[in-house]
Order: C-alpha cells, then sequence, then structure tokens
C-alpha cells in the first residue's frame, strides 16, 4: 500500500542516513570510550555467551530445542540466544529502540548470526516478528525488521516480512499469561504462499516470555511453515537464572 511505501521509503533514508554520520562522526563505545562503535569488540566479547537451553523453562537442551513439555504450549521448535541479558545488552538494546541508534541493530545481528553457524537447518527464511504500530510510529522504524535485514546480509539466507500485528497491545510488565491472552490471534499472515512448507527464523531483539514468538509461530504453521526457530539478542530472564546457578 501507499503507506508501507512511504514507511519503507522512510526507513531506508534513515539507514543510510545513520551509516553516513557513522562514517563522518564515528560513535564511542559506551563502555571504555573507544572511537568507532556504539559498543567495541572488546566489550562485547565481555558480556557472556549463553549454553543451549529451552527458552521457556530454560533447562539446558541440546540445540536449544524446546523441550517437549514446553513445546506443546510454545509451537516454536528452538529459540537461540545470543548473549546473557546483562545491564551492558540492555544498555544496547536501549539504544536501538529508544536513542534512535540504528548501528545496535548490526551489531547485534553480527552476535547472533554467529549463533546461527550451527544450526540443525540452513535452508531457511528470515522473518521479523513485528511490533506494535504505535512503537513503530513513536521509533520511526521497527527494531526487529532493523536486526532482521543486518541478519540477511550476513547469512544471505532470504528475506521475507510477511507478518504484521493487528491492533496495538502494550505488554510491558504483563505477566506471561496476561501476554498470552493479550496476543492471541494478534498476528496476520500476508503473502503466505512465500512461506508454505518452509523453514522460518523469527527474529526478535529480546525475549521476556516468549509469548510474542510462540503466537507468530503459530500464525506461520497455520499458514504453510513446515517448521519455526527462533532467534535473538538476549533473554532478561536468563540473568537471573544464571546468577542463580
Amino acid at each position: 500500500t501507499y503507506l508501507q511505501q512511504n514507511n519503507n521509503n522512510a526507513r531506508l533514508i534513515m539507514s543510510i542516513i545513520d551509516q553516513f554520520l557513522s562514517v563522518i562522526a564515528p560513535h564511542d563505545c559506551f563502555i571504555c570510550g573507544q572511537e568507532g562503535k556504539i559498543i567495541c569488540p572488546d566489550c562485547m566479547d565481555k558480556i557472556p555467551a549463553i549454553t543451549p537451553r529451552c527458552f521457556v523453562c530454560l533447562k539446558n537442551e541440546d540445540g536449544w530445542n524446546t523441550c517437549p513439555e514446553c513445546l506443546s504450549n510454545f509451537p516454536i521448535s528452538r529459540v537461540i540466544i545470543a548473549k546473557e541479558y546483562t545491564p551492558v545488552s540492555k544498555a544496547l538494546v536501549w539504544k536501538l529502540k529508544n536513542d534512535g541508534l540504528q548501528e545496535a541493530a548490526r551489531i547485534m545481528a553480527k552476535q547472533m548470526a554467529a549463533m546461527t553457524q550451527n544450526m540443525v537447518i540452513n535452508d531457511y527464511i528470515i522473518v521479523p516478528a513485528p511490533t506494535s504500530n504505535r512503537r513503530k510510529r513513536q521509533r520511526g522504524y521497527d527494531q526487529a525488521y532493523l536486526i532482521a535485514k543486518e541478519l540477511q546480509k550476513i547469512t544471505g539466507n532470504p528475506f521475507a516480512n510477511i507478518l504484521r500485528r493487528k491492533g496495538d497491545i502494550h505488554q510491558v510488565g504483563s505477566d506471561i499469561k496476561t501476554r498470552k491472552q493479550q496476543l492471541h490471534n494478534s498476528f496476520e499472515v500476508i503473502k503466505p504462499n512465500k512461506i508454505r512448507n518452509a523453514q522460518i527464523l523469527l527474529v526478535d531483539d529480546v525475549i521476556t516470555t516468549g509469548s510474542t514468538l510462540a503466537e507468530a509461530a503459530k500464525m506461520l504453521i497455520t499458514h504453510g511453515a513446515k517448521e519455526v526457530s527462533g532467534i535473538c539478542f538476549a533473554h532478561p530472564k536468563l540473568r537471573h537464572t544464571l546468577l542463580d546457578n
């Protein structure tokens, strides 16, 4: 539609401006102050990686598989998580979502792409988990879309922006039961022919309860996807779990 085309043009223009500014006025690492990127490679490497586990109950699982007990309620085969949710990774996500620093999407995608190298599937379509329309209006872009596009550039896998949110739901602070109720039938699939019998890799920045990815996965499978996996930069629940263990 006309509005969708305008939004795509606006995202392209903002991305070009952001890349241009990063060349003529490079960011400083917000941790150590080194010039060049929002966060330098050395500081990024200090954020702990996560061992494979079920993204719902957090039990250790080979290949990031969703455990059989959780799979019945969360129809997504596996969710790969790149980093522990530390104050540093939280700040990086904040800079992308609230400070307008789109370079953070490229940095996150690079970390996430490294995690896909050992996936049990290789021939997958990258699909962003859509942000609410209200959030997109506030930010001027969809952060999951930006990360997914950067992931496409790195991996070379096809990209399909075929999920759309219906309505505007405020989920921050909601528990898992409330989120699942709010998200029921909140997505629609456009151009389902693109995903029939396909392996899908759903992309998001952060997982809180997993309800968003689960509902999106359900809709994709309903419309013909063969299997849905997910990937995100960090998982807030993991920080507390790992500190307790």
